[in-house]
């Protein structure tokens, strides 16, 4: 704010040199570059140089995360989408790019996924993974059972009409999860530890 001719408070804009000129005088470093890629730039791959510089580092295991596992149950009890009733999602995006509703309705899909390389969208519902009928755990099954090289071939309805979809993934499931690398220091952990419970 500056202060007008007959001393009361005008507002001025600024502009993104002056962004620029304020934050090299704080920490001199290349913020122009910084924030031109971050303006203007789109990557797939999540921004993690903040977290591996804190000392942590993204890692993907068959392991379903304990917070996953707490996210299922809350949707189950519609604490956070009451519109979803009874919905109850299955997350399986991090392997075949899925979220689909506990009786095979798909709710969203991932794009760069293999399910919708093979043509899952939403709408669709899976009414069979590998000739056994849809249930969550039949799903978890055949996408654990990828690994070894099994198909997962699913029977989709979609629009009143029931087709077999075959999805190209092999991976087994899998989950992302933070771990320690302690080639750099546990900054977050301080940060995180810093904060009353």
């Amino acid at each position: 704010m500056n202060h007008d001719a007959a001393g009361g408070l005008s507002s001025s804009g600024y502009t993104f040199d002056n962004v620029v000129d304020w934050l090299n005088q704080t920490a001199p470093f290349e913020w122009r570059t910084f924030l031109l890629e971050r303006l203007n730039g789109t990557v797939r791959e999540a921004p993690l140089r903040g977290i591996e510089a804190g000392g942590w580092k993204l890692i993907y295991s068959n392991v379903e995360p304990e917070i996953l596992k707490q996210l299922e149950k809350a949707h189950k009890s519609d604490l956070l989408w009451p519109e979803w009733d009874a919905l109850a999602p299955v997350d399986v995006r991090y392997s075949i790019g899925l979220f689909l509703s506990e009786d095979g309705a798909v709710i969203d899909v991932d794009r760069e996924g293999p399910g919708f390389k093979a043509g899952i969208t939403p709408g669709m519902r899976v009414l069979e993974v590998n000739g056994k009928t849809f249930s969550p755990a039949s799903l978890h099954a055949a996408i654990a059972a990828s690994a070894g090289g099994a198909p997962l071939d699913m029977e989709i309805r979609s629009n009143g009409h029931e087709k077999k979809i075959s999805i190209d993934y092999h991976g087994g499931e899998k989950y992302p999860h933070l771990v320690r690398n302690a080639t750099n220091p546990d900054v977050l952990g301080e940060i995180i530890a810093s904060h009353p419970k």
